[in-house]
């Protein structure tokens, strides 16, 4: 008999995997409620880990670090309360934060036993307001990150920490961030405080003090490492061998905004010891940092160390091969020629007048290709210096003008000023130095005028106290500025000298302090440009009064300036050294007497080069009011030139293999000449009698930057200003007087340079060369140029401009607030096209026949068409009409006309017009006036 066999139908099954799929969902609902994801859990010196405790209740939470991590899930949170936990040898293989309520309550102690936490590979630990201490490891005294881990520490203090490697951290493999940390007084065979073998660092906002090892005493980075420092201090750090703050082996360092100051190392680099690596560091400041070769930085083994816009203190700075571009150094053994730092504080800070305000290169403050826009302190950078500029200041630190102090006497006569205070003693002179600016720390400051005889206090008034805080007392000629966070407030004090009275000044060259009699009519009395500056008469009957100088032998009167005299009746010998005050009723006059050696009148034009022998056979070319001629390092270093005395510009043409790195000039008694370094352009007040030098330094141009000159072509070169904006800033080239601008010391990238043609002016063309791989695009029809700049190039671009004749040009101007790259659409006669500010604001359209063109702007939701406006239409035939968002442009023959449509987006309200209503917004202006239509009033 054959046995049957039963066939189950699959239909038969359905019911059956519908329950267990049911109930796998149930249990698996049932754990997912028992653990939840990402939960926080909570640890106490005063919890329990007993029972089945899994510290989820912070009202019972658990004893120790341990038991939560036994109990934690990926991504979950470990609160420790205030408090000591005595624990190490902790591993984690998992996403976990570890969260202390503050590092300066909060401890974990290794008591010297283990590493405190060990990340395996895929684990991620986070590590926050948490003290790390007395770990002992092999490997990392408190933290060891095992390849494929990551470790992420935030306002953590990692001290009295020990190991062979790593003193606090050992990074294997393994990426590493530290942010607003300190790391202090660990130890260890190599890399005091962090070790990173073939992983990545990244620490910002942090400190590295007073660690030890026998290389690398802060860190140490091997031949796979990387690291990336952004303001942060190393200080105190020591080594037995080499790298007392830092040892790279090979590895690549970036730093940033860093201050590296008295770490010690007993051979090589007490700041820096570069073995082969590659380390690039701008805006750092080096401060007494020790060893016996490089006390700052040395470089061995093929390293390349790349040092820009720093500030170096100290002897011996620098050993093997450097590259510094903008720096600031007590010797010359890093590159550049020596140049000390001046006005630092002892943190490095500068102070007003320091020579690293505002001597960082021109434009925005790149390192390593990035933008800064803070300082070590996390300050905005640039600042300035309290006079409206904004260049970038040399160092780690950027200077911020917090209270300004002026001094504006009805009478520029050279009197002295002295003022004393919570911010110390100083001196203001005006027309010599009539202000101070100082970084006052918030809070309330004294500062009063001491009194000066013959003067008195008018006024004190300050600006930009947000609160009205500040105190003034005129009588006690003082004012208590209450200076907040944040504000920058600037106080002025008036004065007046007493009516009927005749003051006396004398200055003299920086340093020199010859006694200078003085008689006639105000008596004999004597002055010095240091010790006695000044004298004022007392109350004197209306009349002439000689005053006459005699300056001791081998010195002259070179100038005498009297001020104050209503009918300039005052007359002056300088042969004679004398001055005839006539002083009427009521009258206040000052004469100032400015000294200098007898000597004939010359200007010495000095060309340097660091180093010397590698400018062989180059010559350096210069034009200007002396002519062209050119200078030959070791050859004809330097010339001497008798001009009249006048003021003098002089150029140099910048060589493609060299950059500017300084431009001085000394010898100008009285300081007028103004230098322009990023224009390698110098004007120079020669007055008689003196003799100035003016040196133009330069370093090698191959040190992984480039060179961007921009040059200005109109046709005719009537002196017509061309301003130009874009990735190097704003400035205005005019021809034939000032054609060309250098841009040395750049950066590798790209570079916009837009070209703003004015009204009745077409841009004919635009040309660049020396772009070897042909990577600058060029937009005529934007008058834009976008430059690619690779290393050591040195890229000409010329602007090409002509004034139309039988045709004519238009262009058209596309303004925003804000400008977000939002993009608007036009169109009409020229054709449809976009524009968005501020990459792409304009479009010019060129050899256009004569004849009118209408130009209409798309709406866009959000914005309002605020205005239009139109100039260079000569006969004034063009009709703009708001409401319909267009003009129509009336071009004749030679005309270059430009309109501007101007837009409000999100945020900016139109306030209706007030009654009268305004004029129809097709009004017709007369003929060559500027048309426009606007709507009246904007409301944030």
């Amino acid at each position: 008999m054959t046995p049957r066999r039963h066939r189950i139908s699959p239909l038969r099954l359905l019911p059956a995997l519908f329950f267990l799929l049911l109930a796998g969902v149930a249990l698996l609902a049932a754990r997912l409620s028992a653990e939840p994801a990402a939960t926080t859990r909570y640890v106490s010196p005063t919890g329990s880990d007993g029972g089945a405790n899994l510290c989820l209740d912070s009202a019972a939470p658990c004893a120790t670090l341990a038991r939560a991590l036994l109990a934690a899930q990926p991504g979950d949170t470990i609160q420790l309360t205030p408090g000591d936990y005595h624990e190490a040898g902790l591993v984690i293989d998992m996403a976990i934060v570890i969260r202390g309520d503050a590092a300066t309550t909060t401890r974990l102690d290794g008591d010297g036993g283990d590493t405190l936490l060990i990340v395996t590979g895929g684990g991620a630990l986070t590590v926050e307001g948490l003290t790390l201490q007395g770990g002992a490891g092999r490997r990392g005294g408190a933290l060891q990150g095992q390849p494929g881990s990551a470790l992420t520490l935030r306002g953590v203090v990692l001290q009295n920490n020990t190991a062979d490697q790593g003193g606090a951290v050992f990074a294997d493999g393994a990426s590493l961030t530290i942010e607003d940390s300190r790391l202090a007084a660990n130890s260890a065979g190599v890399g005091g405080a962090v070790y990173v073998s073939g992983g990545t660092l990244t620490m910002a906002r942090s400190s590295v003090e007073s660690n030890e090892a026998g290389a690398g005493g802060g860190f140490y980075l091997d031949p796979a490492a990387t690291a990336t420092v952004r303001a942060v201090t190393l200080a105190a750090n020591q080594a037995a061998t080499v790298g007392g703050g830092v040892y790279v082996q090979g590895g690549a360092l970036t730093m940033a905004n860093v201050v590296l100051s008295a770490n010690r190392a007993a051979s090589h680099g007490g700041g820096l010891f570069n073995d082969g690596g590659s380390v690039g560091s701008d805006y750092t400041t080096w401060l007494d940092n020790v060893a016996p070769a490089g006390a700052a930085i040395a470089t061995h083994a093929g390293g390349q160390t790349n040092l820009g816009t720093s500030i170096l203190r100290g002897s011996g700075l620098c050993a093997g091969p450097i590259t510094g571009v903008g720096i600031l150094s007590d010797d010359s053994s890093c590159g550049v020629a020596a140049q000390p730092a001046t006005g630092l504080d002892a943190d490095g800070r500068p102070a007003y007048g320091s020579n690293a305000i505002d001597a960082g290169p021109f434009g925005s403050c790149l390192a390593a290709g990035e933008l800064l826009s803070t300082d070590r302190r996390g300050e905005p950078r640039p600042a300035g210096d309290g006079s409206g500029a904004a260049h970038c200041d040399v160092g780690a630190y950027e200077f911020q003008p917090r209270l300004t102090i002026r001094h504006v006497p009805n009478l520029s006569d050279g009197t002295r000023f002295g003022y004393s205070g919570d911010l110390g003693d100083f001196t203001l002179v005006a027309g010599e130095r009539p202000r101070a600016v100082f970084e006052a720390t918030p809070g309330p400051i004294r500062v009063s005028q001491s009194q000066e005889p013959g003067w008195k206090v008018t006024a004190i008034s300050c600006s930009g106290d947000a609160d009205n805080g500040s105190l003034v007392d005129v009588d006690a000629r003082g004012v208590t500025v209450d200076l907040d966070a944040g504000e920058s407030i600037s106080c002025v004090f008036t004065s007046r000298a007493n009516r009927d009275t005749i003051g006396v000044s004398v200055r003299g060259p920086a340093g020199a302090d010859p006694t200078v009699a003085f008689d006639g009519g105000l008596g004999t009395f004597e002055l010095r440009p240091v010790g006695q500056t000044d004298m004022r008469s007392g109350r004197l009957a209306a009349g002439v009064y000689a005053v006459h100088a005699a300056p001791p032998a081998g010195w002259r009167v070179a100038a005498i300036a009297c001020a104050g005299d209503a009918d300039a009746g005052t007359t002056t010998n300088l042969a004679a050294g004398l001055a005839v005050v006539d002083l009427d009723t009521d009258e206040a006059i000052g004469c100032s007497f400015t000294l200098a050696p007898n000597a004939a009148t010359s200007l010495t034009i000095r060309h340097e080069v660091t180093p010397a022998a590698a400018a062989a056979g180059a010559s350096f070319v210069y034009s200007g009011d002396l002519g062209v001629f050119a200078l030959w390092p070791g050859l004809q270093p330097a010339l001497t030139f008798a001009p009249s005395p006048e003021l003098i510009r002089l150029h140099e043409i910048i060589h493609p293999a060299w950059a500017l790195s300084q431009l001085s000039c000394a010898g100008d008694l009285d300081s007028g000449s103004v230098l322009l370094p990023e224009e390698a352009t110098a004007l120079i007040d020669l007055d008689e009698g003196e003799a100035i030098t003016c040196v133009f330094g330069h370093v090698p141009a191959t040190s992984g930057r480039g060179t961007i000159l921009i040059e200005h072509a109109p046709t005719p070169a009537d002196d017509t200003e061309f301003p130009f904006n874009g990735a190097l800033g704003d400035f205005t080239l005019s021809s034939p007087a000032n054609p060309t601008r250098a841009f040395a010391q750049l950066t590798p990238g790209g570079y916009t340079v837009r070209q703003l043609t004015p009204a009745g002016w077409l841009l004919s063309g635009i040309a660049c060369e020396g772009d070897a791989d042909n990577g600058t695009t060029l937009l005529p029809d934007e008058a834009t140029a976008i430059i690619d700049l690779d290393e050591d190039e040195v890229i000409r671009c010329v602007y090409s401009a002509a004034r139309p004749t039988q045709t004519g040009a238009i262009t058209i101007i596309h303004e925003t607030a804000p400008t977000d790259e939002t993009q608007f659409r036009y169109n009409g006669s020229l054709g449809g096209f976009n524009l968005r500010a501020p990459s792409r604001p304009s479009r010019a359209f060129i050899d256009l026949t004569p004849g009118s063109y209408l130009v209409g702007a798309r709406p866009q939701a959000g914005w309002t068409l605020l205005g239009i406006t139109c100039e260079g239409d000569s006969d004034g035939g063009s009709a703009i009409s708001l409401p319909a968002r267009q003009v129509n442009i009336d071009l004749d023959a030679g005309e270059a006309i430009i309109c501007r449509f101007s837009h409000v987006g999100p945020g900016v309200t139109v306030t209706p017009p007030p009654s009268p209503t305004p004029p129809p917004a097709t009004a017709t202006p007369p003929a060559g006036a500027t048309h426009s239509a606007f709507l009246p009033f904007l409301s944030r």
